[in-house]
Parts: structure tokens; sequence; C-alpha cells
């Protein structure tokens, strides 16, 4: 999500109100680190070993979405903005891992959402509105390049959103019509890889998949899906599921009251996620074996998490 503040939105407008902030991730190789994700209005770290979450935001920003570095150095985030404004105010920032050096990157108030590094850290992959007016400006995905220049629209038709690099930086994945699509990452060769068909809670006509979130070999996305009956994951809840990258062998990941948010390990063993009952941050083994319930049922939400790669 990794489901962001505007993919929330396009599920409310479809289908009533669905947790905030489920963006999409992009997974990068090497040790587990920390985990950064949002509660209320700011961004929290903790170490997924144990111990309390520490609030890292605060003041001027109001920040959700957070999205670690290829270095695991810095901190993308969506600023200004969250599920405690309006989305046309959501803004694209940076900062440091301990929520210090804060740099605002787009001030065009056309309301991003689900910023993704690229694996060189050299391009955001986002998604962008014009207005709240789902019919006149629907969202679709963008590149830029760090410092906010070079914007190119990457996707066509109807909303697309919770865009996330592959490992290698030539392709993207994001959401689009509830399926996940593939394109190059100049926009060029997108196919559909879940175009199975069926019916939706959401009033699809398929089930409905989101979140994608590539393995840190590139091998496989982990995903979240939803749909009231079979051609697969006919559940109430939202759960977690793997594939492979281009949409084969679909595994059921976590079980009821389900699973939003999926993000890797570094190490590519385990998935983070926020569970679909009392939005605590767990993380699970890729077999579905291993849950760990890291934050507690204290009232707080916790949300949108992403693993820090050291």
């Amino acid at each position: 999500m990794r489901r962001g503040l505007i993919g929330a939105l396009v599920l409310v407008a479809f289908a009533g109100a669905i947790g905030p902030n489920m963006s999409a991730r992009a997974a990068f190789p090497g040790r587990n680190g920390n985990l950064a994700f949002a509660s209320g209005a700011n961004i929290w770290v903790m170490d997924p070993g144990g111990g309390k979450p520490k609030k890292i935001t605060g003041g001027e920003f109001e920040s959700s979405e957070p999205d670690w570095s290829p270095d695991g150095d810095r901190i993308l985030f969506i600023c200004n903005g969250g599920y405690y404004s309006h989305a046309n105010k959501n803004e694209i920032c940076t900062m440091s891992s301990n929520g210090r050096d804060r740099v605002k990157i787009t001030s065009d108030n056309k309301g991003e959402g689900s910023p993704t590094w690229s694996p060189d850290a050299s391009r955001i992959a986002f998604s962008r509105t014009d207005c709240m007016d789902w019919e006149k400006c629907p969202l679709q995905v963008f590149v830029m390049n760090i410092d906010g220049s070079g914007t190119r629209q990457i996707s066509e038709g109807d909303h697309a959103y919770d865009p996330v690099w592959s490992p290698t930086g030539n392709e993207i994945a994001y959401v689009q019509d509830c399926d996940i699509f593939i394109t190059d990452a100049d926009g060029a060769n997108t196919r559909n890889v879940t175009p199975e068909r069926g019916t939706s809670t959401l009033g699809s006509d398929n089930p409905c998949e989101m979140a994608p979130e590539w393995s840190p070999d590139g091998k496989s996305i982990a995903y979240m899906c939803l749909s009231d009956t079979e051609p697969y994951c006919g559940t109430s809840w939202w759960n977690i599921w793997v594939m492979n990258a281009d949409g084969s062998d679909k595994v059921q990941v976590t079980e009821d009251p389900g699973g939003l948010s999926p993000a890797w390990s570094p190490n590519g063993k385990r998935i983070c996620f926020d569970d679909g009952e009392h939005n605590r941050i767990s993380t699970i083994r890729v077999d579905g074996t291993g849950l760990k319930r890291l934050t507690s049922k204290d009232g707080k939400s916790f949300y949108s998490c992403d693993w820090q790669p050291v």
C-alpha cells in the first residue's frame, strides 16, 4: 500500500467506509530494520522485535503513508493531509528516519497519494487527482524525479492508484478497477495479472484485489483481496494473499478477521500488515504461520506499515 488515502476514498465512493490508508509499498532487500506506520495524523516507528511505538511527526505536518527509502535512511510520506484532512491538501514529503530534515516535494494542491520510491531512489511513483469529483477527475498514476521535476502520467482510463516499483525498477504495479495491473516504468506494455471474474462486495464484476507489494526478490506479489463468491478469496473480510509476479499460483496468507496493507520484510520471510478487525500492526510468515501482534487494542488505529531495509 500498501491502500493510500486516495485509494481508500475510491473504495468509500464504491462501497462505504473502509479503514484508512492502505497504500502500496516497495520492498527492498536487506536486513530487517524498524517498522514505520501511521496512526491518526502522525507517523510512528517501532522495533518489530518488541518495544513501544515512537511518534516521529507532529506540529505543522499531518502525516500518513510512510515508505522507507532503499537505503533505509529516509521516509517518503503524505504530508498536510491524510485521513483527517481533505484529500486535495495532500502533498508528498520526505524526512530522515527520526522525523527530522523534512522536505516538501510537491506543492500543487492536486491530491497526491500512495508515494513509493524507485529502487535507485531517483524517482517516485504516486497517484494524483485534480479534484474530488471522481467523474471529472479520475485518479491516475504518475512518475516524477525525487526533486519533483519531470512529472509524467503512466496510466489511462478509470481510476488508477496504489503504484509500487518492481525491485529492478523496470516495472510498476498498480490497481485499476479492483484488479492489479503491471506496466513498464514508462507506461508501455500494460497487462492485467488478476483478471478473474466473480462478484465483489464493492459492486464490481470481479474479486477486488488491492495494495500490491513486490517481494524483495521480485518473484512474488503480496496483495489484499475481497470477494463474496468464487473464483477465489470469497470471504467477508479483506485478507492478504501472495501470487507469482505473473498472477499465477495465488495463496491465502491471513485468515479472518483478515489483513490489510501488506509489506514484505527486507529478508523476504515475513509480511507486515494491519489486521482487519482492530487495525493493529502485525507480522506473519509468508506461509501463514507465526502470527505476531505488535500493537495493542488500546483505542488507537495503526495502519499502512512499511519495513525498513538496513
